[in-house]
Protein backbone atom coordinates (compact mmCIF):
# COMPACT_ATOMS: atom_id res chain seq x y z
CA UNK A 1 0.00 0.00 0.00
CA UNK A 2 1.39 3.53 -0.81
CA UNK A 3 2.35 5.69 2.05
CA UNK A 4 -0.28 8.61 1.67
CA UNK A 5 -1.96 9.76 -2.13
CA UNK A 6 -0.98 13.26 -0.97
CA UNK A 7 1.64 13.38 1.28
CA UNK A 8 0.70 15.93 4.36
CA UNK A 9 4.25 16.16 6.10
CA UNK A 10 5.86 16.16 3.02
CA UNK A 11 7.03 19.85 2.22
CA UNK A 12 9.26 21.12 5.44
CA UNK A 13 10.51 24.10 4.17
CA UNK A 14 7.79 26.94 5.60
CA UNK A 15 8.88 25.63 9.44
CA UNK A 16 10.86 28.01 11.09
CA UNK A 17 10.82 26.59 14.03
CA UNK A 18 13.33 23.31 14.69
CA UNK A 19 10.34 22.12 17.38
CA UNK A 20 7.62 22.41 14.96
CA UNK A 21 9.69 20.58 12.64
CA UNK A 22 10.60 17.96 14.49
CA UNK A 23 6.92 17.10 15.12
CA UNK A 24 6.35 16.85 11.76
CA UNK A 25 9.26 14.56 11.04
CA UNK A 26 8.18 12.11 13.14
CA UNK A 27 4.56 12.23 12.82
CA UNK A 28 5.86 11.78 8.75
CA UNK A 29 8.25 8.51 9.66
CA UNK A 30 5.15 7.27 11.06
CA UNK A 31 2.75 7.57 8.22
CA UNK A 32 5.62 6.19 6.08
CA UNK A 33 5.75 2.96 8.33
CA UNK A 34 1.77 3.04 8.42
CA UNK A 35 2.12 2.84 12.44
CA UNK A 36 -1.59 5.31 12.67
CA UNK A 37 -2.32 4.21 15.95
CA UNK A 38 1.21 5.60 16.77
CA UNK A 39 0.65 8.95 15.32
CA UNK A 40 -2.35 9.12 16.94
CA UNK A 41 -1.37 8.20 20.28
CA UNK A 42 1.87 10.69 19.77
CA UNK A 43 -0.45 13.51 18.96
CA UNK A 44 -2.79 13.11 22.26
CA UNK A 45 0.47 12.53 24.31
CA UNK A 46 2.66 15.56 23.23
CA UNK A 47 2.23 19.14 23.62
CA UNK A 48 2.33 21.30 20.53
CA UNK A 49 2.33 24.91 19.81
CA UNK A 50 -1.32 26.29 18.59
CA UNK A 51 -0.17 28.05 15.43
CA UNK A 52 0.17 24.39 13.96
CA UNK A 53 -2.86 22.49 15.23
CA UNK A 54 -4.67 23.20 12.00
CA UNK A 55 -2.22 21.09 10.44
CA UNK A 56 -1.88 18.67 13.42
CA UNK A 57 -5.57 17.98 13.31
CA UNK A 58 -5.17 17.33 9.40
CA UNK A 59 -3.22 14.56 10.39
CA UNK A 60 -5.32 13.43 12.97
CA UNK A 61 -8.03 12.45 10.62
CA UNK A 62 -5.33 11.43 7.73
CA UNK A 63 -4.37 8.69 10.47
CA UNK A 64 -8.14 7.47 10.27
CA UNK A 65 -8.67 7.91 6.73
CA UNK A 66 -5.43 6.21 5.80
CA UNK A 67 -5.49 3.34 7.97
CA UNK A 68 -9.03 2.25 6.53
CA UNK A 69 -7.50 2.61 3.26
CA UNK A 70 -5.20 0.31 4.46
CA UNK A 71 -7.50 -2.10 5.07
CA UNK A 72 -9.57 -1.80 1.83
CA UNK A 73 -12.07 0.46 2.61
CA UNK A 74 -13.37 2.72 0.10
CA UNK A 75 -14.01 6.38 2.21
CA UNK A 76 -16.60 8.68 1.20
CA UNK A 77 -17.86 11.75 2.32
CA UNK A 78 -20.44 10.29 4.80
CA UNK A 79 -17.53 7.60 6.60
CA UNK A 80 -15.00 10.97 6.65
CA UNK A 81 -17.94 13.11 8.53
CA UNK A 82 -19.04 10.42 10.50
CA UNK A 83 -15.04 9.73 11.77
CA UNK A 84 -14.66 13.23 12.33
CA UNK A 85 -17.59 13.50 14.78
CA UNK A 86 -16.92 10.16 16.51
CA UNK A 87 -13.47 10.71 16.73
CA UNK A 88 -12.65 14.58 17.36
CA UNK A 89 -8.73 15.53 17.96
CA UNK A 90 -7.59 15.44 21.04
CA UNK A 91 -6.79 18.47 23.02
CA UNK A 92 -2.97 18.41 22.58
CA UNK A 93 -3.71 19.77 18.71
CA UNK A 94 -7.63 21.63 19.82
CA UNK A 95 -9.03 24.04 22.26
CA UNK A 96 -12.41 21.90 22.18
CA UNK A 97 -14.18 24.75 20.33
CA UNK A 98 -17.18 23.91 18.24
CA UNK A 99 -17.04 22.93 14.76
CA UNK A 100 -19.79 24.54 12.69
CA UNK A 101 -19.06 23.17 9.05
CA UNK A 102 -15.65 22.46 10.03
CA UNK A 103 -14.87 26.24 11.11
CA UNK A 104 -14.79 27.66 14.49
CA UNK A 105 -17.66 29.48 16.08
CA UNK A 106 -15.10 32.19 16.02
CA UNK A 107 -14.41 32.56 12.21
CA UNK A 108 -18.33 32.11 11.68
CA UNK A 109 -18.76 34.92 13.88
CA UNK A 110 -15.85 36.76 11.93
CA UNK A 111 -17.07 35.89 8.49
CA UNK A 112 -20.89 36.81 9.45
CA UNK A 113 -19.92 40.46 10.96
CA UNK A 114 -17.91 41.21 7.37
CA UNK A 115 -20.65 39.82 5.37
CA UNK A 116 -22.94 42.25 7.20
CA UNK A 117 -21.01 45.15 5.77
CA UNK A 118 -20.13 43.54 2.94
CA UNK A 119 -21.27 40.99 0.95
CA UNK A 120 -17.89 40.67 -1.65
CA UNK A 121 -14.89 40.86 0.13
CA UNK A 122 -12.11 41.79 -2.30
CA UNK A 123 -9.18 39.62 -2.73
CA UNK A 124 -6.83 41.24 -0.05
CA UNK A 125 -9.54 41.12 2.40
CA UNK A 126 -9.74 37.44 1.79
CA UNK A 127 -6.23 37.05 1.96
CA UNK A 128 -5.99 38.57 5.23
CA UNK A 129 -8.82 37.05 6.90
CA UNK A 130 -7.94 33.84 5.66
CA UNK A 131 -4.35 34.34 7.36
CA UNK A 132 -5.98 35.90 10.68
CA UNK A 133 -8.18 32.66 11.02
CA UNK A 134 -5.76 30.04 10.04
CA UNK A 135 -7.87 29.25 6.80
CA UNK A 136 -6.84 28.98 3.16
CA UNK A 137 -7.86 31.85 0.66
CA UNK A 138 -10.02 29.63 -1.16
CA UNK A 139 -11.92 28.68 2.13
CA UNK A 140 -13.02 32.01 2.61
CA UNK A 141 -13.61 32.50 -0.71
CA UNK A 142 -15.97 29.19 -0.69
CA UNK A 143 -17.58 30.12 2.58
CA UNK A 144 -18.32 33.60 0.97
CA UNK A 145 -20.22 32.01 -2.47
CA UNK A 146 -21.91 29.69 -0.09
CA UNK A 147 -23.44 32.57 2.27
CA UNK A 148 -24.61 34.39 -0.73
CA UNK A 149 -26.27 31.75 -2.23
CA UNK A 150 -27.88 30.58 0.72
CA UNK A 151 -29.20 34.37 1.28
CA UNK A 152 -30.53 34.44 -2.15
CA UNK A 153 -32.20 30.85 -1.81
CA UNK A 154 -33.75 32.44 1.79
CA UNK A 155 -35.36 35.39 -0.18
CA UNK A 156 -37.09 33.30 -3.24
CA UNK A 157 -38.65 30.93 -0.41
CA UNK A 158 -39.88 34.16 1.62
CA UNK A 159 -40.26 34.04 5.51
CA UNK A 160 -39.58 30.65 7.25
CA UNK A 161 -42.50 29.10 9.25
CA UNK A 162 -40.50 30.43 12.11
CA UNK A 163 -40.79 34.18 11.12
CA UNK A 164 -44.43 33.33 10.21
CA UNK A 165 -45.08 32.36 13.50
CA UNK A 166 -43.39 35.47 15.13
CA UNK A 167 -45.66 37.17 12.98
CA UNK A 168 -48.96 35.47 13.50
CA UNK A 169 -48.51 35.87 17.38
CA UNK A 170 -47.65 39.24 16.51
CA UNK A 171 -50.76 39.79 14.79
CA UNK A 172 -52.98 37.93 17.18
CA UNK A 173 -51.63 40.14 20.48
CA UNK A 174 -53.07 43.34 18.01
CA UNK A 175 -56.03 41.64 17.13
CA UNK A 176 -57.16 41.11 21.16
CA UNK A 177 -55.79 44.39 21.73
CA UNK A 178 -58.76 45.99 19.04
CA UNK A 179 -61.25 44.06 20.72
CA UNK A 180 -60.36 44.57 24.13
CA UNK A 181 -60.62 48.43 22.96
CA UNK A 182 -63.68 47.81 21.16
CA UNK A 183 -65.09 45.72 24.03
CA UNK A 184 -64.09 48.86 26.41
CA UNK A 185 -65.83 51.23 23.78
CA UNK A 186 -69.27 49.29 24.05
CA UNK A 187 -69.39 49.72 27.86
CA UNK A 188 -69.33 53.43 27.68
CA UNK A 189 -71.71 53.56 25.00
CA UNK A 190 -69.87 54.20 21.60
CA UNK A 191 -68.65 51.65 18.85
CA UNK A 192 -65.72 53.63 18.35
CA UNK A 193 -62.59 51.11 17.20
CA UNK A 194 -59.04 52.77 18.26
CA UNK A 195 -56.16 51.67 15.88
CA UNK A 196 -52.38 52.15 16.55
Amino acid sequence: MPYMDCRVCSNYSHFSNREDLYHFEVIDKLFRENKFSQIRTYLSTNTFPCHIWNKLQKLWYESFYQELRSHGKELKAVAKFRLRKKYPPPRTVWNGEKLSYNLPQKSRNFLEAFFRNNEFASTDEKEEMAKAMGMTESQVSNWFKNKRQRKRTNERKGPSPNQNAGHNARFEEEREHVEHDVCQNDLDGSTIIKRG
